[in-house]
């Protein structure tokens, strides 16, 4: 007996496992007859032991059941036997904690499996629709927020005497001035209740509490006037003062006021340029050798140390010339550190109130009756001179007057000293403030 061989394994396998079983039977006497039925008895089959080879037979057999998925699709109806012979797997990674309920579910529903809730995006503050009764309202605390609610409350309508202690109420006084104007008449017990501080409006202007002002004091002397009559400025003439723009030469009588002399080293001037607006401007000497300026100058009005060596003051005579005419616009004496000139140049959108004249002569013999002095304005514009006061000054004595002249803008002011018979010292200072604006 032969059974076709397959061409799958397991079945080959198997087959060959019923070959050397019908070979085993074919050992027994009459096991094979045709007369004799084909089913043996348990005894026969126990007779002899049935060699079987299971060499290629491995322990644990691999079974390959790649395209065999874990979870088989049911096709029809199964019995309740049928599906609790085998435990069917289930997959719900895909099946969302909380599920969306459709329809009504009963109380026992409701309560047979906690639902899970999230009130995330839920305000802490939930808008009241509608009146709430006393009980909804003292139940759960209301949380408020103040945060924009101003200290201070405006107040409307007249409150009581209860009202306004209740609380005590804030002020702010950070606005408020020190010093208080007064208004309507003040008793003599108020005016003495707290001292009132008082200042001069020269002070304040000196001190800078006035914008827009500027006090002057200008300074100036001549310590050897000839006969007739002379400016009270160091370098004297009787010619009114140069007021056409020019740029400068500034030299020294004394090679010590230089950069790395004992005199004098570097000035500041101050005047008007050429439209007369204000202007300033730092120099430094070299001595005897001229240093000329880049800017032009109608008109100057202070020169000042900015540096000096060790003697502290110039050591010679420092003239400042207008480059072109040659004529002196300021000088500042040997010695003396800074110039000395009885005059002044108002300046462009300024006037200048002057209140104060001091002045004084002395005649080097020590006789004469007096020196006439007069204050003098120049005005550029219409090229006109104009005396504004006179006055005889006692020899050896000094006069102080206490005018007011207002000076516009564009104009020179100085003091001239006339009908001098002798050589004399003159002297004297004019005092005011410089109000800006025409």
């Amino acid at each position: 007996m032969s059974i076709q061989r397959l061409n799958r394994p397991a079945e080959n396998r198997l087959i060959a496992a019923i070959d050397e079983l019908v070979q085993a039977l074919q050992t027994i006497p009459g096991a094979m007859d045709s007369d004799r039925p084909a089913a043996l008895t348990d005894t026969q089959l126990r007779a002899a032991p049935l060699r079987t080879s299971v060499t290629n037979w491995p322990v644990v057999q691999a079974a390959s059941i790649s395209n065999w998925p874990q979870t088989q699709a049911v096709s029809g109806p199964l019995t309740n036997a049928e599906l609790r012979a085998v435990p069917i797997p289930t997959s719900i990674s895909n099946w969302p904690q909380t599920q969306a309920v459709s329809g009504p579910l009963t109380d026992a529903e409701l309560r047979a499996v906690p639902i899970s809730t999230s009130i995330s995006n839920w305000p802490q503050l939930q808008a009241v629709s509608g009146p709430l009764t006393d009980a909804e309202l003292r139940a759960v605390p209301i949380p408020t927020s103040i945060s924009n609610w101003p200290q201070t409350q405006a107040v409307s309508g007249p409150l009581t005497n209860t009202q306004l202690r209740a609380t005590p109420v804030p002020a702010s006084i950070s606005n408020w001035p020190q010093v208080q104007v007064v208004s309507g008449p003040l008793t003599n017990t108020e005016l003495r209740a707290a001292p009132m501080p008082i200042s001069s409006y020269r002070e304040d202007v000196a001190l800078g509490a006035r914008p827009g002002r500027t006090l002057v004091m200008v300074v100036g002397h001549n310590t050897s006037t000839g006969n007739g009559t002379e400016l009270i400025v160091p370098w004297g003439g009787a010619a009114p003062p140069n007021t056409s723009a020019d740029t400068l030469r500034i030299v020294s009588s004394s090679r010590d006021d230089a950069p790395n002399g004992t005199g004098l080293r570097r000035i500041r001037v101050q005047g008007v340029d050429a439209d007369w607006n204000l202007q300033t401007a730092v120099y430094d000497l070299n001595g005897a050798t001229p240093v000329t300026s880049v800017e032009r100058w109608a008109g100057i009005n202070s020169v000042v140390p900015v540096a000096s060596g060790s003697a502290c003051v110039n050591a010679g005579k420092v003239d400042l010339l207008a480059s072109g005419s040659n004529r002196t616009m300021a000088q500042i004496p040997a010695g003396c550190g800074c110039a000395k000139q009885l005059l002044f140049h108002v300046p462009l959108r300024h006037r200048m109130v002057i209140d104060r004249v001091c002045l004084g002569a002395l005649p080097k013999d020590g006789r004469g009756d007096g020196v006439t002095m007069c204050l003098v304005s120049l005005d550029v514009d219409t090229n006109s001179v104009r005396e504004l006061c006179r006055t005889v000054v006692a020899s050896g004595r000094e006069h102080t007057s206490e005018p007011v002249f207002v000076i516009n803008h564009r104009t020179a002011v100085y003091v001239m000293a006339i009908g001098l018979s002798r050589e004399t010292s003159v002297w004297g200072c004019i005092g005011g403030i410089m109000v800006e604006g025409e």
